[in-house]
């Protein structure tokens, strides 16, 4: 790609300049986007699919190294403990020798070569154990060295098959980085980061163009053009090259790139930031910082997912009798719907429609203007006063969890007119959009339910949202889940 088409004029998405994508390099990026529009890696997942197929493999051969020597017979109470001690030291001794990540595109033989080496090093910590412990004697010899080729056997076909599989997915284009470059300054260093870029193994980055911080009419697309273009594909990485007098501008960049779902990383080093840096590493041999990081991703999306799936079909199911009896009651309490509709932002700044029972008196409602509750606020019914206080209210959106649309936990989606006003007075707010929101999050059971009044009451609820995407883990979900249900006992500071 030559430097005019670097920044040749176009349209993009119908309005203003175009980034450079055409041909079948856009259908890749297109492909690779629709294969992973949640967040997915595929290389992620092969990754962690691996570590945990070497475990089994240890396990299963241990099994059939016994059920040659001793026929369907019961495994040993020795040989089942061995086996499993066994399968922790080889995932760990795998990735100490650097059997994963970027190794599953090396060639076989390396492969084959690191997982011997991994897995004679825990063959040898296991005979020194046994050798200190005065237990080898328990342990037949033709169970071991049956056991230890067997296993080497699964090693090495696990990655012929991973190999094959890359290899697939990098024809197909799945694999396939894409990764937009913001140039601040006029030192030409986004260029020549491109220019790296673009001299690597072909199908492993896709360059989707070369960004300025605004919009320049004759030359380049602005930062705004990259979030629209992130909202309808998958954009993996975003190096921001900064040069010449570019650093007065990098504060203002990195704030509105941390409303996107993606890597955002320096390059190259640069001093001071006033913004969270996440680790330090190299990147095309130049030193880059990773300011965010995509949350969710990989398994632990699968995870996050599976427990919305689960959690939210039970509650669904348990106490669809309740919202069925609400639904009734709203109807009988105020002339209207039983249900409330609203328009809110959720996973990456998308519009989403949040269910609620009402709980206002029914009437035309303005996205402009949405005043906030308040204590003894006119417009809410009798029976919405219980609703709100006890939050019974929220019930509806477990239909929102089972669509997709939001999570069990998150940042709380807030209505669109809201959202306006304070991403102009809080520079992280849309921050908070980098996951889908969620029914009760950190913020609301660190205090902060119901009427933000204060800025400052905001500004403390969007660091609880932004520590919780910082920090989230399973565990965290279920205690956020349990500290709600008891805020709703004891909290009464929601109208």
């Amino acid at each position: 790609m030559s430097n005019t088409e670097l920044d040749r004029p176009g349209a993009l998405l119908g309005h203003g300049p175009a980034l450079p994508l055409a041909g079948q390099a856009w259908t890749q990026a297109k492909a690779g986007a629709r294969a992973s529009s949640s967040g997915a890696d595929p290389m992620r997942l092969l990754t962690d699919g691996l570590w945990m197929a070497d475990a089994l493999i240890v396990l299963v051969a241990a099994v059939m190294a016994n059920l040659l020597r001793q026929g369907f017979t019961p495994i040993p109470l020795e040989i089942s403990s061995t086996a499993l001690l066994a399968a922790v030291l080889t995932v760990n001794a795998m990735h100490m020798s650097g059997a994963y990540g970027g190794a599953l595109s090396d060639p076989f033989a390396s492969q084959v070569g690191k997982a011997l080496r991994a897995w004679s090093l825990v063959f040898a910590i296991l005979l020194i154990l046994g050798y200190l412990t005065k237990t080898s004697e328990i342990y037949s010899r033709l169970w071991i060295v049956t056991w230890y080729g067997v296993a080497l056997c699964g090693f090495a076909a696990l990655r012929a098959w991973s190999l094959s599989q890359t290899r697939r997915w990098r024809r197909q284009g799945r694999l396939t980085r894409t990764v937009a470059i913001i140039e601040l300054g006029n030192g030409g260093g986004g260029r020549e980061l491109a220019r790296r870029l673009q001299a690597v193994t072909p199908g492993e980055f896709h360059l989707v163009g070369l960004f300025s911080e605004e919009r320049s009419a004759s030359q380049r697309n602005g930062i705004q053009d990259l979030i629209a273009l992130a909202q309808l594909f998958r954009i993996d990485e975003v190096l921001v090259a900064v040069s010449g007098q570019g650093g007065a501008e990098l504060s203002s960049a990195l704030r509105r790139l941390g409303t996107i779902p993606t890597n955002v990383r320096i390059c190259p080093w640069v001093a001071e930031l006033g913004v969270p840096v996440r680790d330090v590493g190299l990147f095309m041999q130049s030193a880059v910082l990773t300011i965010y990081r995509r949350p969710f991703t990989s398994w632990s999306r699968v995870v996050k997912r599976a427990e919305d799936l689960v959690l939210g079909a039970i509650m669904t199911t348990l106490l669809a009798p309740i919202m069925l009896l609400l639904a009734l009651a709203v109807r009988l309490d105020s002339p209207g719907p039983a249900l409330f509709r609203q328009r809110r932002l959720g996973f990456n700044n998308n519009i989403i429609v949040v269910y609620k029972f009402r709980t206002m008196k029914h009437g035309p409602v303005s996205e402009t203007a949405v005043p906030q509750a308040q204590r003894s606020d006119p417009r809410v019914t009798r029976l919405g006063r219980f609703l709100r206080r006890s939050s019974l209210d929220e019930l509806p959106q477990l239909l929102n969890v089972l669509k997709g649309d939001m999570s069990l936990v998150g940042p709380r989606p807030h209505a669109l007119a809201h959202n306006e006003q304070y991403a102009e007075l809080i520079d992280d707010y849309l921050g908070r959009h980098r996951v889908q929101p969620g029914i009760t999050g950190w913020a609301q059971v660190n205090g902060l339910r119901g009427e933000t009044d204060t800025l400052d009451k905001m500004q403390r609820r969007v660091e609880f949202d932004l520590t919780y995407i910082d920090n989230w883990s399973v565990l965290m979900d279920l205690r956020i889940i349990l500290l709600t249900g008891l805020s709703l006992v004891f909290d009464r500071d929601v109208y």
